[in-house]
């Protein structure tokens, strides 16, 4: 009815009956029930019957365990702390079972003795088998025993009592009990289960039934403070936990106190026995019974020892100054200096002043204000003693070098600073760096030292270490970066052979001229062209040496031009860049510039093929000058003059052609002298010292020259301006 609601005002429909799902209705047989439930099509499905029947036909069923809960599920039910019923005869008849209600008649007052005896057949048990046969469980042994008390009869006898105590099990806290040995309350409890003050002592053995205690001596279960086990009203120190007795009554509990039977206030090496002086020593441990301000002499000098500053050394008692150290000089360590306090312990005096704390006194200390050193034989401030970190490594310095003397104590003539061999005392460059002390000189000083043109840059970076005008060639073609200085190089970021114009530029043809400012870059033997037409100003015919005042003659010079004054759109085999053709004397007269028609045409093709030679040489010299990316050349020098004095000129072999002077005025034409001379002669002299040829440096001699052999055996010496061959 709880489940279903058939009576209620609104009956359930929570599962009408469909055509996929059937829902039988109140009056179906109870075997239909469980049949359909089992049966193939009762998959999933539920039903309802009395308890006891369903448990009798279970077969193709299961019996859903239940929770007294009807508002929530049984996961909810029992996450909230309720446990689950399964369905069983026991739980129905104990009441546990939630899904069930009793069976209950009705009788009138005045039908009672009418009906009593229906009644009470209905209690009996034959009745209850009747009952359980039509489905139903009988009454539990409480309920049945009540149903019994409304009918005024008393059937507490049907009521177990498993322990025989005259308490039912329903009622008896303690199932347990034995009743032949122990009354029990009207709980079913005797003493030995009851602990009334809850102090883990029963009743039964516990002399405090009502008052929680811990007490185990004497008394069992009373108020114990201090945990010692002894009844508080036992015990004489109830905050005590290791004392309760005092024999003696000197206040000194037996457990703690030395003289149990004897009375006695000592308190420092016995506890309560006598003590006559009353300084908390026993007289049996005092030295001094009678004196209240000592009782020990430990060294048995007869101090005591609260006036004995040397309690522990007999032959010392007394310290006027306070310093550790007695004032008997002829006992232990006896103080040299008795009115002054002092710490000194070395050689045999104590107690005197040390400043510096070595142990030895001031007066017997060369170096008083030095912690780790007192020796200091030549007196230059440096302790002699080897055992320290910092010592004399020159311990007899002269006294004129005394106050020049380093950490190590050593003067300058005893040091070498920079192990370079030389003693600072003559060492121009004392301190040389480790790894150049193998090339100093016989100054002492390394090239990383020596800036020998003074101009701020020592010879080992100087690349110009004798011109104070330069010190670095970053391009490396032997002119200085310091385009205004001496010997500078006007392109320094792009090597060059160039003198002339430019200094230190490319100088593609090496004719000496920048190939910016070479009107014939590809051309050795040309630079300028004055009159801007193609042909150059320099000749190689000695005959023009003496009508020529712009140019200079060099020996096989390409093209060069007869007037370099006079611009000419004239092939040069017609007239050699001038405006005429030149004429010469011959035994059949004059003879122009007019060839033959055959010479012509030869003429004509040497003239193609030369042109054709021009331009490849003019395209080749720009995208060379487009691809250097040449800088602006300073102010252009003027075409170069034959100077009054022999000059030379290199030509393309290599070889030096001296010339005569040729004077602007007519001049006694005189044979010309050419001299060779080979350019490659060797070198005898370098600018650096990066420039020597592989070899080793040598000894410096007495007069601090630098000396080199090189692999071939020759001899390099120092000299101003560089190093050259040492000539015997």
């Amino acid at each position: 009815e709880t489940v279903l609601c058939a009576n209620c005002n609104t009956p359930d429909s929570l599962y009408t009956s469909t055509s996929f799902r059937y829902r039988a209705i109140t009056g179906e047989f109870r075997s239909d029930l469980i049949q359909g439930v089992a049966g193939p099509s009762g998959e999933h499905s539920i039903g309802y019957t009395e308890l006891g029947y369903t448990l009798n036909n279970n077969n193709g069923v299961y019996i859903i365990p239940l929770v007294d809960n009807y508002t929530h599920g049984v996961e909810d039910a029992v996450s909230s702390g309720q446990t689950v019923v399964n369905a069983s005869n026991n739980a129905s008849i104990a009441g546990d079972w939630p899904l069930q209600s009793n069976m209950r008649m009705y009788i009138g007052l005045s039908s009672l003795v009418e009906r009593m005896d229906f009644a009470q057949f209905l209690l009996s048990d034959a009745a209850m088998i009747q009952w359980e046969d039509l489905g139903f469980h009988r009454l539990s042994p409480w309920d049945h025993y009540v149903s019994w008390q409304r009918l005024g009869v008393d059937m507490s006898h049907i009521l177990p009592d498993s322990d025989e105590d005259g308490v039912w099990d329903g009622d008896d806290l303690c199932p347990g009990t034995n009743s032949t040995n122990s009354v029990v309350d009207a709980n079913g409890c005797g003493e030995y289960q009851l602990d009334d003050d809850l102090d883990g002592f029963t009743n039964d053995i516990d002399d405090c039934d009502d008052v929680f205690g811990t007490s185990t001596f004497q008394r069992i279960g009373c108020p114990d403070q201090d945990g010692d086990g002894w009844d508080d009203d036992l015990d004489l120190f109830p905050q005590n936990s290791g004392e309760w007795n005092d024999t003696d009554s000197d206040g000194f509990g037996d457990n703690s106190d030395d003289c149990i039977d004897v009375s006695g206030n000592s308190t420092e090496d016995l506890i309560g026995c006598v003590d006559s002086d009353g300084d908390g020593w026993s007289d049996a441990g005092d030295a001094f019974s009678d004196d209240p301000t000592e009782w020990a002499d430990t060294d048995s000098d007869t101090y005591g020892d609260n006036i004995d500053v040397f309690p522990l050394e007999p032959t010392q008692w007394q310290d006027t100054d306070g310093d550790g150290y007695g004032d008997e000089e002829q006992g232990l360590e006896g103080d040299d200096c008795v009115d002054v306090a002092g710490t000194s312990y070395q050689n045999g005096i104590f107690g005197c002043i040390d400043t510096d704390g070595d142990g030895w006194a001031d007066s017997d200390d060369d170096l008083p204000n030095d912690p780790e050193q007192h020796l200091d034989a030549d007196g230059d401030g440096v302790g002699d003693s080897a055992s320290m970190s910092n010592y004399d490594w020159c311990i007899e310095t002269s006294e004129e070098e005394l106050a020049l003397v380093d950490e190590n104590g050593c003067g300058p003539s005893e040091r070498d600073t920079d192990y370079d061999t030389f003693n600072d005392a003559i060492d121009l460059c004392p301190n040389t760096p480790l790894m150049q002390t193998g090339q100093v000189n016989s100054s002492g000083c390394a090239p990383s030292e020596i800036d020998a043109d003074n101009d701020g840059y020592s010879s080992d970076i100087d690349e110009f270490e004798n011109n104070p005008d330069q010190w670095i060639d970053t391009d490396g073609d032997g002119y200085g970066d310091n385009t205004d200085g001496l010997n500078g190089d006007d392109c320094p970021t792009q090597e060059g052979t160039s003198t002339e114009d430019l200094t230190g530029c490319q100088d593609i043809d090496g004719d000496g001229w920048s190939d910016v400012g070479d009107a014939f870059p590809g051309d050795i033997t040309q630079w300028s062209d004055t009159d801007n037409d193609g042909f150059g100003d320099n000749w190689g015919n000695p005959d023009w040496n003496e009508s020529r005042t712009i140019g200079v003659f060099v020996p096989n010079a390409f093209q060069g031009d007869r007037c370099p004054e006079e611009e000419s759109q004239f092939a040069y085999s017609d007239t050699q860049g001038c405006l005429t053709a030149l004429v010469e004397q011959t035994d059949d007269g004059p003879k122009s510039g007019t060839e033959t028609e055959e010479d012509s045409g030869i003429s004509m093709v040497l003239i193609l093929s030369i042109a054709g030679i021009g331009v490849v040489l003019v395209l080749v010299g720009v995208i060379i000058t487009m691809a250097n990316k040449k800088p602006q050349p300073k102010k252009r020098k003027p075409v170069k003059q034959i100077p009054n004095v022999d000059s030379a000129i290199v030509n393309q072999t290599g070889i030096v052609d001296t010339v005569a002077p040729v004077d602007s005025q007519p001049v006694v034409e005189e044979p010309v002298v050419e001299q060779q001379i080979v350019a490659d002669e060797p070198v005898t002299f370098v600018a650096t010292w990066e420039e020597l040829p592989a070899g080793e440096w040598l000894p410096n001699d007495e007069h601090g020259t630098n000396w080199y052999l090189d692999n071939e055996g020759r001899h390099w010496y120092s000299d101003q301006g560089g190093f050259r061959i040492w000539e015997q």
